[in-house]
């Protein structure tokens, strides 16, 4: 009798430690996939709180060129932006302008604009005489609005 309560205490303490081996792999596993989810998140978190923009006309006097509005756009941020058609939502009072009504323009046409760089949004659209407002939001999610009047 001896020798079988024996066998079933030593068959129970290994059930029991394949049990806690198994449970830890699965809490470490676990624990690594939340590290690299997060480490994925602060990057993206830093690269958009590095990245602002600010559009620098003045309010007053609006640019025209042919059909084209042009509005003035700055990196005030840390990090370079993405700066063409597709990589920018642009609205007038709320409306968002589709991409083939923007031509965008970037210092030699790179796409980007680096720390300091201005940029060049035409917006086709038809405005009437009185008050508007524009915002711009790039893709690292910068964004800037300007009240201005036509």
């Amino acid at each position: 009798m001896g020798f079988g309560t024996s066998a079933a205490n030593i068959i129970l303490f290994i059930a029991t430690l394949i049990v806690a081996t198994s449970v830890a792999a699965v809490l470490g596993t676990t624990t690594h996939k939340i590290t690299i989810g997060l480490q994925a998140k602060e990057e993206l978190l830093t690269k958009a709180l590095s990245s602002d923009i600010e559009i620098i006309n003045d309010p007053v006097v609006i640019p025209k060129q042919g059909n084209y509005y042009l509005f003035y756009v700055k990196n005030i941020g840390k990090e370079k932006i993405l700066f063409d058609s597709t990589s920018l939502s642009v609205l007038i009072d709320g409306q968002l302008i589709p991409a083939a009504n923007l031509t965008v323009t970037s210092p030699g046409n790179q796409g980007y604009l680096s720390l300091a760089d201005v940029g060049t949004i035409g917006v086709m659209t038809n405005l009437t005489s009185g008050d508007h407002t524009i915002k711009v939001i790039t893709y690292e999610g910068a964004s800037d609005s300007l009240d201005f009047r036509i």
